[in-house]
């Protein structure tokens, strides 16, 4: 499963470059976040990635120094670089992200734990701690417990030691986090020890081993509970059992290795058994692993006692005085490193600020309420006068309706004998509006009868004149007809031919047709200007045939002015008639019909 993860990872490393600009380092920073928990390696990989110029922005600086912090944590790194999660913390305490701050401020505090500055570290367990309480998020109260719990046995305060480790256990059980809460449990333990109960805390890592023990063994569990058991078991006189301990702590190097103090006891019980020299061995390889001056007083001890038993005081006077100098060195750097006195400092803070806070809430509280009681008083005395005013006003508008009320009773008797007159003319005006009403239908009756008349009249003398204009061309047709029925021998031919064809022909040019078409529009209600207005897309040609038709010109006539033959003016006649009806003229009908 872990190589199914770390491929995903990388495959994920491989697609992002396809990404662009902002979207492919959020993406990256997803992916390791999303990782984290699972497969810290393949996270840290990932954030490995991602160079410094593609942090374009503070939001992506911040969570790239949480997750980078976060990841060298989970990797079992011993993180000691602040530099990037205080610029997470600053970013965050601006933003609000107040998830990412408290994590923030959990790995700040272990990252000074690291350093051995607990007093800063304390502050900011604090911090992390109070805001997992205010969101209720278990796991990180628990996460941030445990390192408060870790800081004050650094700095020998026992009882503050085991409440925050019992509450770390009490909430990892509840996220759901059983194998931290057995960690816990033996921080529970260790605190125990710290405060001298040995059996207890022999009783509560005994019920862990046993957990860690079972298949699927946890051999990082068994290491922490076998390393606070050889201490217990040492100080309980179990010395056997301790050493056991030791050796099976020896036996996992994959998973632990033995520290300074862990070579001091196997020097103690060496020396409990009269072997100096394996004592001495010990103790050189305590040595070799020490690194502070608890570890060089808890080395001294043994030391002291070996010169005792060989009887060389002077020596032993010699490192009992180093002993008390090492002493006197622990004592001043616990003082100095009083997280007491932070942790005082850091409540006193808080209790002046919401001092200040309270103070301010009641100053704006006073300010409001004042003010609230100086509005009331307005509105009262501003409704009191209003009411004055409004009284007044009633008064004063009771004795206009009074005296409005007389005198309308005054009119009411003067203009009682109006209304009556008045009765009577209005009945008078209503009778004579009935006889206006009977002459103005009697009237309009006359005039309907009368613009009927005259438009029939006119309809009549317009139907005269329109045969009239037609029959005047009767000549020409009577001389068209002989011309073509008569005209058949050469000579007779001839003469009609010149004759008919040089009075037939006048008609085809512009003078006589501009006169034609002339009266044919005022003898025919304009026909042929409404025709040219209406139906713009006729040509010339085709204007010049329809004036024919129009003048009442025989087909014949038509044909010998126009060229045509017979057959092609019934069809050129048909085909005009069409196309007038298929336009949008507005007299189409009539054009149509006149053809």
């Amino acid at each position: 499963m872990h190589h199914i993860i770390t491929f995903i990872a990388i495959a994920i490393i491989l697609f992002l470059p396809s990404c662009g600009g902002r979207s492919k380092v959020s993406a990256t920073l997803d992916s390791a976040e999303t990782l984290m928990e699972t497969d810290p390696d393949s996270a840290l990989a990932l954030l490995e990635s991602i160079t410094c110029e593609r942090l374009t922005n503070d939001d992506l600086k911040a969570l790239y120094g949480l997750l980078t912090v976060q990841a060298g944590f989970k990797t079992g790194q011993n993180v000691m670089e602040d530099s990037l999660i205080d610029i997470s913390v600053a970013h965050y305490r601006k933003s609000k992200d107040k998830s990412n701050l408290m994590k923030s401020l959990f790995y700040q505090g272990k990252i000074r734990y690291n350093l051995q500055d607990y007093p800063q570290a304390i502050i900011s367990a604090i911090q992390s701690h109070e805001m997992a309480v205010d969101y209720d998020d278990s796991y990180w109260r628990a996460k941030s417990a445990e390192l408060m719990s870790d800081i004050f046995c650094m700095t020998k305060n026992n009882s503050e030691e085991l409440r925050y480790a019992q509450e770390a256990a009490s909430h990892y059980l509840i996220a759901g986090k059983e194998r931290n809460h057995r960690f816990s449990i033996c921080d529970i333990a260790i605190a125990y020890y710290n405060d001298d109960n040995f059996q207890r805390a022999i009783e509560l890592i005994d019920s862990i081993k046993q957990i860690a023990s079972s298949t699927p063994q946890d051999s990082a569990l068994l290491a922490y509970c076998e390393r606070a058991l050889s201490h217990a078991y040492y100080k309980t006189g179990r010395i056997d059992d301790a050493f056991e301990s030791i050796v099976n702590l020896s036996s996992m190097p994959g998973i632990y290795s033995l520290s300074a103090s862990d070579f001091n006891l196997l020097a103690e019980i060496s020396i409990d058994e009269d072997n100096l020299d394996d004592g001495r061995l010990y103790l050189n390889l305590a040595d070799s692993t020490t690194f502070d001056l608890t570890d060089k007083t808890v080395s001294t001890l043994p030391r002291i006692r070996i010169y005792e038993k060989e009887e060389n005081y002077r020596e032993a006077l010699r490192l009992m005085d180093s002993l008390l100098n090492y002493q006197n060195q622990v004592v001043d750097q616990l003082l100095e490193q009083s997280v007491l006195s932070s942790q005082r400092d850091y409540y006193e803070l808080r209790r002046n600020e919401e001092k200040q806070h309270l103070s301010y809430m009641r100053s704006l509280t006073l300010i409001i309420g004042i003010f609230s009681l100086l509005v009331i008083i307005s509105f009262i005395l501003f409704y009191r006068y209003r009411i004055k005013v409004k009284n007044r006003l009633v008064e004063e508008k009771m004795a206009m309706i009074h005296s409005i009320t007389e005198e309308k009773k005054n009119v009411e008797n003067k203009y009682g004998v109006l209304f009556t007159s008045i009765k009577e003319k209005e009945v008078e005006i209503a009778n004579l509006n009935i006889q206006i009403k009977d002459l103005d239908l009697n009237l309009t009756k006359q005039k309907n009868d009368s613009k009927r008349d005259m438009l029939e009249r006119f309809v009549k003398h317009q139907e005269t004149i329109e045969a009239l204009f037609r029959d005047k061309w009767a000549m020409l047709n009577m001389l068209s007809t002989e011309y073509f029925e008569k005209g058949t021998t050469p000579k007779t031919r001839a003469l009609i031919v010149n004759n008919v064809e040089a009075e037939i022909m006048k008609f085809c040019d512009r003078k006589n047709l501009r006169q034609l078409e002339n009266s044919v529009n005022e003898y025919m209600n304009s026909i042929l200007k409404r025709l040219r207005e209406q139906c713009p897309f006729l040509t010339e040609e085709e204007i010049k045939f329809i004036t024919f038709v129009y003048a009442g010109f025989s087909s014949r006539t038509i044909c010998l002015l126009t060229g045509l033959k017979p057959k092609g003016y019934y069809s050129k006649k048909s085909r005009l008639a069409d196309k007038i009806l298929s336009s949008d003229a507005a007299d189409k009908a009539e054009f149509a019909s006149k053809l």
